[in-house]
């Protein structure tokens, strides 16, 4: 391969890289720098989170990152984020509940409830599955 094939080959790869990064939308609430992982949703929001409190508050991370820990040697910085099968709005009011210093957010959305419900049942999230089921009694929720 010539100098100038290579050249092409890594302008070609930055430039999808570059693409790839630009249709991403990182959180506000959960910017870069916040947490020491990242997890992206299925509509590309970048989530920066801390991955004990991930561990401590799902069953499913805990695990995840136990194998994880065991299989690595030294720490990537280049980790790529975790794809979360959820969207961003939902995955935001998940990891509200279960961050302990965020106050809980009220959910009067029966959708929205329900969004939240199954990603936290999917992640075996408990903590966050008590909450919403005590905002759940305590709530007014509005119908379409």
């Amino acid at each position: 391969m010539s100098d100038v094939d290579i050249s092409q080959t890594l302008t070609s790869s930055k430039s999808k890289l570059r693409l790839s990064t630009m249709r991403e939308r990182v959180s506000p609430v959960y910017p870069a720098g916040h947490g020491d992982i990242a997890l992206i949703t299925l509509d590309n929001t970048l989530f920066h989170v801390h991955r004990a409190i991930l561990q401590h508050s799902s069953l499913v991370f805990a695990t995840i990152f136990e194998s994880d820990s065991k299989e690595e040697q030294g720490e990537d910085e280049c980790q790529a984020p975790l794809k979360m099968e959820t969207d961003g709005a939902t995955l935001e009011r998940l990891l509200t509940f279960a961050y302990p210093d965020r106050q809980s957010p009220s959910l009067d959305d029966v959708e929205a409830i329900a969004n939240v419900f199954r990603a936290a049942k999917r992640y075996e999230m408990d903590g966050v599955i008590y909450q919403l089921r005590k905002s759940l009694i305590e709530t007014k929720i509005k119908h379409d």
